[in-house]
């Protein structure tokens, strides 16, 4: 996850004021209040990233999202990655079949 906004002075450290906060789960959340303990409470939370995304394309501001959802979106400049900002992880879980019998009572 990174730190993007759709304001070139927001770049360098103006960012919180536009803050859009997306709510991507409980480790999230924690990893989020570990790096920004004093941040205050965003103006707009929100608790799906499509959302907070269209949100900030439209209106302007600032959030974290995957690097595969804004990857385009910053090659063609429409968000800038915002510097000295730690990229949060988020876990990433797979389900499987333990043998290919089981695949056949689904």
């Amino acid at each position: 996850m990174i730190l993007v906004t759709t304001d070139k002075e927001a770049v360098d450290g103006a960012w919180v004021k536009d803050y859009v906060f997306v709510d991507w789960g409980e480790l999230f959340r924690a990893r989020h209040s570990e790096a920004f303990p004093d941040l205050e409470t965003p103006a707009i939370s929100v608790g799906l990233g499509a959302l907070g995304l269209e949100y900030i394309l439209q209106n302007g501001g600032a959030g974290y999202f995957p690097v595969r959802v804004v990857k385009s979106l910053i090659e063609n400049q429409s968000l800038l990655t915002v510097n000295n900002t730690p990229n949060l992880q988020r876990p990433a879980y797979m389900v499987y079949a333990s043998a290919a019998r089981d695949l056949l009572s689904l």
